[in-house]
């Protein structure tokens, strides 16, 4: 399964909502990040907004893959997903059965950075960019899931 299995329920007030899976695949990532995108611009999400939903969704799901499944997810494993678009932004709740983060929600804290380009690292600023572009984040361990919520909208 390299798509997303999106079942979307809309309701037909001044909130939408739909729900979708994806493998925990790196390839799961892109089709759920053009998935989310399309759905957001559909119900009529700025487009500024729908910029940030794609660089955080991006950002989030890829440290999921990488470090909750870290390459051994079990066969039909799923990260799910779900949308609300509300009148003053979206929130997405992230689910997954994957390993908990190991100190909880990670501090909105930049790496520091070397005064040579060159010696920049390659990774450590996607929680930074996470904090700053939602207007509220939380993590949670329910059970044997990670639920991580994120809320963007007019700062």
């Amino acid at each position: 399964m390299t798509g997303v299995d999106a079942s979307a329920a809309r309701a037909r007030s001044a909130r939408e909502s739909c729900a979708f899976n994806l493998p925990p695949t790196f390839e799961g990532v892109r089709a759920a990040v053009s998935e989310a995108a399309r759905i957001a611009s559909a119900g009529a999400l700025p487009c500024d907004l729908v910029e940030d939903l794609k660089l955080v969704l991006s950002e989030a799901l890829n440290n999921v893959v990488e470090h909750a499944y870290a390459g051994d997810a079990p066969d039909g494993e799923a990260i799910a997903i779900a949308m609300e678009l509300g009148e003053r932004g979206l929130t997405l709740t992230i689910r997954d059965r994957g390993r908990p983060m190991p100190d909880g929600l990670p501090k909105p804290e930049l790496p520091s950075i070397p005064a040579q380009t060159e010696a920049l690292p390659e990774g450590g600023f996607g929680w930074s960019l996470i904090h700053l572009i939602c207007t509220d984040v939380t993590y949670r361990r329910d059970g044997d899931e990670n639920v991580l919520r994120l809320s963007l909208g007019p700062r």
